[in-house]
C-alpha cells in the first residue's frame, strides 16, 4: 500500500521527457545529460536547505528531492532505450489450415490446426474466424497467442457468457425492486450518519457531494448491500479513520527520531549524490571529447551512472525521512478514502434518486444484452458445415490465411477411448450378480472379520446386564451424506437387538430429517421383533442444529444417564474427540465409525473399536446378513483383488518396455 502511494506521487511529479525520434527534434544526449547535471546540482542545494527544516516543510523538501531523482532516472532510461528496428518485414499468414470434428463427444466441438506463420515471432496474436459454408459471413470465435498451432472451437465459454449474463440481468432487476423499497429508509439512516460525521468526527465538518462519475459505483454497492448499505459505508469510514490514526501515531514517533538522525542521513545522501555527479561528469566529458556515440555506445556509457542512481535511491529509501514521507502519503490516502465514503453517505441522503437507480440498471442491462446476443450468434451447432480462417495480426496489420476445409460437428454414440471403463463395469456387475445369486441360494459367503462389528452384540449384552442404556449418535451431517445412511443401516440392527433384550436406547439427533428417519427406524425395529408396545417415542429426539450445542447436549446425556455402550457412527467433525473423551470418562464401551479421515485418529485413540472408512459402509451387510448386501460386499472385495492384479501385471509390462500400452489401457479421456 505504502509503495503504491509513493510510486503514484513520484510519477505525478515527474515531467514528461521528449522521446528521441519524435517529430520535434529532441535534445542531443549531451543536452539531456546537462539537464541531469542541473538536477543533481539542484538536489545538492535542496539537501543544504533540508538541514535547517523540520516538520511538514522537511517532508515537502524530501518530496522535491525524490521528484528530481525520478526525473534524472527517467531521462537516463529514455537515453538507454534501444533504437527501433529500421524495417519490419511484412507479416505472413499461417498455412495448411485443417478443421476436423472432435471424436468421442456429444458434438459442438471442432478442432482447427495450422502451420505457424513464417513471421510468427513478429506477431501479436492469431485471430480465428468461422463461417457457415457458402455464406462468407465470418465471425471472430477465438484469439490465440503467437506460437499456437491449434484451436478448439466449442460453446463452453459462450454458454457461460449467456448464463452469467441472464443471471446478472435477473439479479439487477430483483435487486432494483428491493433497493427502491428501501431507499427512503436508507436516506433517513444516511442523513443521521452524515449529521454524526459533521458534528462529532474530526475531519468531516465539510462533506463534499459525490461526483457524477462516482454515482454508479455507489448504486452498484447499494444494489448488492441493500438495507446494509449505510452500515457498510459507516464501516468503511471507520476503517479509514482507524488506519489513519495508526499511521498518525507512527509518524509522531518517527518525528522524534529525526533530530538525532537527520544530519547523518543527509550526509549519506550527499555522498551517494557526489558519486552520481562524478560519474555523470565523466560521461559528459567523454561525449564532448569524441564523436557522438551510437545508441548502443551511449547505453554502455550510462550503465555505471544507472548503478550510481540506484545506489542513491537505495540510500534515500533507507532513511527515516522516506519512512515519514511514505507514512504521510498513507495518512493522506486514508483521509481521502474517508472523505470519499462520507461523500457516498451524502449522496445517499441528498443526491440519489429513484431515476438514478433505474437508469443505472437500464444502462447495465444495455451492456449485457449485446454480449449475450453476440455469444448466441457464435454458438456452434451440430450437423452444420463450417469453414475457418486465421488472421495473423501485428498492430493494425493483418495477414489472412486461406479458408479451411468444411467440417461438421457430430455427436458420438460410443466413446471407444473408454472401453476399459466398460469392461471394468461389466466385470463388476457380473461379480455382483454371481455373488448375490449365490447368497440367495443359501451359500455361506466368507467376509473378513471386523472386530468392531463383532463386538456390537457384546456391547448390547453388556448394557442389558448392567441395566444401563445404549447411546447411538448418527453423526452430525444430513441425510444426503452417505456416511449418515450407513449409520442408519447399522442403527436398524442395534435397535432390533435393544428391543429383543428390552434395553433402553437413546438416539439424539442434530438434523431434523435424520431425526424423522431414526424415529421410524427404531419404531419399526420394535415392531419387527414383536414388541411395538415397548417402543418409547422419547428415546429418539431432536437436540440442536448447532454443532457444539448438540455436542454439549450429548455430553450431558452421557454424564447423566451413564450409558453402558456408545455408538458414534456417521460423519463427524471437530467434536469427535470431545464426544469420545466424555464417553471414556463415563465408562462406556465405545464403537465408532466414520469416513472422515481427519477424525479417525481421535476415534482410534479414545474408543474401544473403530470402523475405518468403507468398513462403515459394509457394516449393514454384516449385521443384517441380507443376500443383496452380502453379495455386493463380496463383489467389491473381488473387484479390488482384480484391480490389484491388473496393476501388477501392467507394471511388469511397463518395466519390460511396453509402457505406452500400459498407459493406454489405464487412461480414460
Amino acid at each position: 500500500m505504502k509503495l503504491l502511494i509513493l510510486t503514484t506521487l513520484l510519477l505525478s511529479q515527474v515531467e514528461d521527457v521528449p522521446a528521441p525520434g519524435t517529430d520535434v527534434p529532441p535534445p542531443t544526449p549531451a543536452e539531456y545529460l546537462d539537464t541531469c547535471a542541473l538536477e543533481l546540482t539542484a538536489m545538492k542545494t535542496e539537501l543544504d536547505v533540508m538541514s535547517g527544516l523540520e516538520g511538514e516543510p522537511l517532508d515537502d523538501s524530501f518530496s522535491t528531492l525524490l521528484a528530481k531523482l525520478s526525473r534524472i532516472e527517467k531521462i537516463v532510461k529514455e537515453l538507454k532505450k534501444p533504437p527501433p528496428p529500421e524495417s519490419i518485414p511484412p507479416i505472413q499468414p499461417p498455412v495448411s489450415l485443417e478443421a476436423q470434428d472432435s471424436l468421442h463427444d456429444v458434438g459442438k466441438n471442432i478442432i482447427l490446426t495450422w502451420e505457424l506463420s513464417p513471421t510468427d515471432t513478429l506477431l501479436d496474436r492469431y485471430v480465428i474466424y468461422r463461417s457457415e459454408e457458402g455464406k462468407n459471413e465470418f465471425l471472430q470465435v477465438g484469439v490465440m497467442p503467437p506460437g499456437s498451432k491449434r484451436f478448439v472451437d466449442n460453446n463452453m465459454d459462450r454458454d457461460q457468457t449467456i448464463e452469467d449474463g441472464e443471471d446478472d440481468i435477473e439479479d439487477l432487476n430483483r435487486n432494483l425492486n428491493s433497493a427502491l423499497k428501501r431507499l427512503a429508509t436508507l436516506r433517513s439512516k444516511a442523513g443521521d450518519l452524515l449529521t454524526h460525521l459533521q458534528t462529532e468526527v474530526d475531519g468531516y465538518e465539510q462533506v463534499e457531494p459525490l461526483g457524477s462519475d462516482d454515482i454508479s459505483g455507489l448504486i452498484a454497492l447499494l444494489l448488492v448491500r441493500q438495507g446494509r448499505t449505510v452500515w457498510e459505508l459507516e464501516n468503511r469510514i471507520g476503517a479509514a479513520n482507524y488506519e489513519k490514526e495508526l499511521l498518525q501515531e507512527s509518524i509522531d514517533s518517527l518525528w522524534k527520531i529525526v533530530p538525532d538522525t537527520l544530519s547523518y542521513e543527509l550526509d549519506k545522501i550527499r555522498g551517494s549524490l557526489a558519486n552520481a555527479e562524478k560519474r555523470l561528469t565523466g560521461i559528459i566529458t567523454a561525449i564532448q571529447a569524441g564523436e557522438p556515440p551510437t545508441k548502443s555506445e551511449l547505453a554502455a556509457l550510462l550503465d555505471p551512472l544507472t548503478d550510481e542512481l540506484e545506489e542513491l535511491r537505495a540510500t534515500m529509501n533507507l532513511t527515516v525521512l522516506m519512512e515519514i514521507h511514505t507514512t504521510v502519503q498513507g495518512i493522506n490516502s486514508y483521509q481521502a478514502q474517508g472523505q470519499y465514503w462520507a461523500s457516498n453517505v451524502y449522496a445517499v441522503a441528498n443526491q440519489l434518486e429513484v431515476e438514478d437507480l433505474k437508469a443505472y440498471v437500464t444502462e447495465r442491462i444495455a451492456k449485457i444484452e449485446p454480449a449475450i446476443a453476440d455469444a448466441e450468434k457464435k454458438l456452434l451447432d451440430n450437423r452444420f458445415p463450417y469453414v475457418y480462417r486465421v488472421h495473423a495480426v501485428r498492430g493494425e496489420k493483418e495477414a489472412i490465411s486461406g479458408v479451411s476445409n468444411s467440417v461438421e460437428a457430430k455427436p458420438s454414440f460410443f466413446n471407444t477411448r473408454r472401453i476399459n471403463v466398460l469392461v471394468a463395469m461389466v466385470v463388476f456387475f457380473a461379480l455382483v450378480t454371481v455373488f448375490i445369486s449365490q447368497a440367495r441360494r443359501g451359500k455361506e459367503l466368507f467376509l473378513r472379520r471386523i472386530a468392531g462389528l463383532e463386538e456390537i452384540d457384546n456391547a448390547v449384552g453388556r448394557a442389558t446386564e448392567m441395566g444401563r442404556p445404549i447411546l447411538f449418535v448418527p453423526g452430525l451431517s444430513g441425510i444426503q451424506d452417505v456416511a449418515t445412511v450407513a449409520a442408519l443401516n447399522i442403527l436398524q440392527g442395534i435397535a432390533r437387538k435393544a428391543a429383543q433384550y428390552d434395553t433402553p436406547l437413546i438416539v439424539p439427533n442434530k438434523d431434523p430429517i435424520v431425526y424423522t428417519v431414526t424415529r421410524e427406524i427404531v419404531k419399526e425395529a420394535y415392531s419387527d421383533v414383536g414388541r411395538p408396545d415397548a417402543y418409547n417415542p422419547d428415546s429418539t429426539f431432536y437436540l440442536s442444529s448447532n454443532q457444539f450445542a448438540y455436542v454439549s447436549g450429548v455430553n450431558g446425556i452421557m454424564l447423566r444417564e451413564k450409558p453402558a455402550a456408545n455408538f458414534f457412527l456417521g460423519m463427524f467433525f471437530a467434536e469427535s474427540l470431545i464426544l469420545a473423551e466424555t464417553g471414556y470418562i463415563a465408562g462406556a464401551v465405545q464403537i465408532a465409525g466414520t469416513d472422515a479421515a481427519a477424525q479417525l485418529p481421535f476415534f482410534i485413540t479414545a474408543c474401544d473399536y473403530t470402523l475405518i472408512g468403507e468398513e462403515l459402509f459394509a457394516a449393514s451387510a454384516y449385521i443384517s446378513k441380507e443376500p443383496n448386501l452380502i453379495g455386493t460386499v463380496k463383489a467389491q472385495d473381488w473387484s479390488k483383488v482384480i484391480i490389484m492384479g491388473v496393476l501388477i501385471i501392467l507394471t511388469i509390462v511397463a518395466v519390460v518396455g511396453a509402457g505406452a500400452f500400459a498407459t493406454k489401457i489405464l487412461s480414460t479421456v
